[in-house]
């Protein structure tokens, strides 16, 4: 998704038949960029998604997890950072790869 082409990204989640949790992450971080209109209930998805397949989310994970997601239109950097936190908190270093922002923008 380095080339920033939203319409590329579809193409190819449909033909890999869906997302890493990860790769997933980074589609959100082009819609928050792209499509603003069509963020917020991929990041609820994403979210729901978080909560099922990372084993030992506590509440106050959970709630940091959506305020971080909620800020990523808004306040990148501040989302950015909490999310990257809590993949260091649950071990999730590809998810933790999948989180950046420069210069303005996401790179995911």
């Amino acid at each position: 998704m380095r080339r920033r082409d939203l319409l590329a990204a579809e193409v190819a989640a449909r033909e890999l038949g869906g997302l890493r949790l990860p790769d997933a992450l980074a589609f959100c971080l082009l819609l928050a960029e792209l499509d603003p209109r069509r963020y917020e209930p991929a990041a609820v998805r994403w979210h729901g998604r978080f909560v099922l397949e990372v084993s030992d989310v506590s509440l106050s994970d959970s709630q940091l997890v959506l305020a971080a997601l909620a800020s990523l239109p808004t306040s990148a950097e501040i989302g950015i950072e909490a999310l990257r936190a809590i993949a260091r908190k649950h071990e999730l270093g590809a998810l933790s790869s999948a989180l950046r922002f420069e210069q303005g923008r996401y790179e995911a």
